[in-house]
């Protein structure tokens, strides 16, 4: 079982949700922070009682691994992002699952202002199609046309 890291790992940082990964991690989540970012987590967690519950917190059991599913919650919170992390299809799949389009903006941020635009254009174009960003993937094909030959 992968331990959750930082922010998630204790549910002494205001913690009232606890999100069990397909891989067995427990993270401790703010619930308020997710239902404002995504819809899918308002319909689940809005009104309903939980049916299982962890440390006497409600409890939700995710099909996503510790790794993607820590990276969606990133997004929900005011961290810091790891656009290594983000640029992941498992994330990538996960965020358009999961978030609305202003968390799928900033991940779009993340990801086309890092340094992997100038180091791994073929990467980020091959993500920007994917994800039909466009705007990111004319931009990534630029710097592809920079590379030597």
């Amino acid at each position: 079982v992968p331990p959750a890291p930082t922010p998630f790992d204790s549910p002494g940082r205001g913690a009232d949700l606890v999100i069990i990964t397909s891989d067995g991690a427990i993270l401790y989540v703010v619930k308020a922070l997710l239902i404002y970012a995504s819809p899918f987590f308002a319909n689940l967690l809005g009104d309903s009682s939980p049916d299982e519950t962890h440390d006497n917190l409600p409890l939700y059991r995710s099909s996503e691994d510790c790794r993607t599913m820590c990276a969606v919650v990133r997004l929900c919170y005011p961290v810091a992002i790891e656009p290594e992390t983000m640029a992941e299809v498992s994330v990538l799949d996960a965020v358009q699952k999961y978030m609305t389009e202003d968390v799928q903006e900033r991940l779009k941020h993340v990801v086309c202002s890092s340094a992997m635009m100038k180091s791994e254009p073929i990467r980020i174009f091959a993500i920007a199609c994917r994800c039909r960003w466009a705007d990111i993937a004319r931009a990534a094909a630029k710097e592809i046309l920079r590379i030597p030959l």
